[in-house]
């Protein structure tokens, strides 16, 4: 008679599934093929990822882009706080107007001037007085209505049974109050624009001049040629500045590099590997993120490169405004006692009216809507 033998597999299946389960690369089983779970990730890999995951983006986001982009607006804030750019211009036109200027004055006059400003400043207060008339209209009627109820509880006693007007008004009185505060901030606003607008209209007003008036209000600069100092000081603002905008175009390079490694970084195949070391010799091991620590970190040293990269660019930003500072005090130095100062300092006056002018134009815009949204709500009260 035939004796029935259970095949190895069968009768002792344990050590061919811990063999199994050995490696990842190991070819499946000729008979019971791949493990159950051996595609099954553990929990522990899902967490290690998504912290993973967490770190990378923080270092990227905040210790390469965001300090790069703060950088940038370091060096801009420090370019524009030493007017650098009308500097530039002026230079360049001993005689004439800059196009920026040009430009700054045709968009001035082709929105009315400064007498636009003074007609909006009108529309903001008759829309503030009408405002605060109307509400305070709102307010007597309510007066009027808690007196009326006052004298008829009076008569009646008794037989006035509704609730007292104040009781009844209470939340349009509240609603009132809030309205009343509003207009009274934007009033104290207001009158914080209309200073501005008087104390600059004069320079805004010569912005409306045509193109001719424009360049006569401005000095030339008589000097018959600027000492070499002064033109040394000058190539070598422009100098700094070629190098700087280089900066800028490596820093927008290298963001670009950043969040591309950032994209292409997966870390997972990397996690399910060392998930496997860690349960070779026994696949009840339990896992935890904290075991990834030392992979996360390997992982993280491709971003070293990027990260250095951004304190060089600090390094050589500081070096580049101190020069910068330097070269501009040298220039300034050299303009002191001769018309180019004169016709400098008529320039940056006129680039800093037409800021004004757009800051103020701006403030009046937002006054009318103020206003119409209060009286919105009023009607609606």
């Amino acid at each position: 008679m035939v004796k029935a033998t259970a095949p190895l597999e069968i009768s002792d299946p344990v050590p061919l599934m811990l063999n199994n389960e050995s490696s990842l690369d190991t070819p499946p089983h000729p008979i019971i093929g791949l493990p159950l779970f051996q595609k099954l990730v553990p929990f522990a890999v899902h967490q290690a990822a998504s912290v993973y995951v967490d770190r990378k983006e923080r270092l990227v986001k905040e210790d390469i882009i965001a300090k790069l982009e703060e950088l940038t607006g370091v060096y801009h804030s420090s370019v524009e706080s030493l007017n650098l750019p009308t500097l530039l211009a002026t230079a360049e036109h001993t005689t004439g107007l800059p196009e920026s200027i040009l430009r700054q004055a045709a968009e001035v006059r082709s929105e009315g001037g400064i007498q636009a400003l003074y007609n909006m400043w009108e529309q903001v207060q008759k829309a503030s007085s009408r405002n605060a008339n109307i509400l305070e209209e709102a307010f007597n009627s309510l007066d009027e209505e808690q007196e009326t109820d006052e004298a008829l509880r009076s008569k009646y006693t008794s037989a006035w049974n509704r609730p007292e007007s104040t009781t009844l008004t209470r939340q349009l009185v509240a609603q009132g109050q809030k309205h009343r505060h509003t207009i009274t901030s934007a009033q104290k606003a207001d009158a914080i624009v209309k200073s501005r607008l008087d104390t600059w209209s004069k320079i805004i007003s010569i912005l409306t001049l045509t193109r001719e008036e424009l360049e006569e209000s401005i000095p030339s600069d008589d000097s018959t040629e600027n000492g070499k100092s002064q033109q040394d000081s000058l190539l070598r603002i422009k100098r700094l500045i070629e190098d700087m905008n280089q900066h800028l175009r490596i820093r927008r390079d290298l963001i670009d590099q950043a969040k591309k490694a950032a994209n292409a970084d997966d870390i997972s195949p990397a996690l399910l590997k060392k998930a496997a070391e860690l349960t070779a010799k026994s696949p009840t091991v339990k896992i935890e993120a904290a075991q990834f620590e030392d992979l996360f970190i390997d992982n993280l040293r491709k971003y070293d490169s990027f990260v250095m990269t951004v304190d060089k660019e600090d390094e050589q930003q500081s070096i580049i405004l101190r020069q910068l500072n330097d070269a501009y005090h040298q220039y300034m130095t050299g303009t002191s006692n001769n018309g180019s100062a004169k016709r400098e300092k008529a320039l940056q006056n006129l680039h800093q009216a037409y800021l004004k002018y757009k800051e103020i134009r701006t403030n009046l815009s937002e006054g009318l809507k103020t206003s119409t949204r209060v009286r919105t709500n009023d009607k609606e009260s």
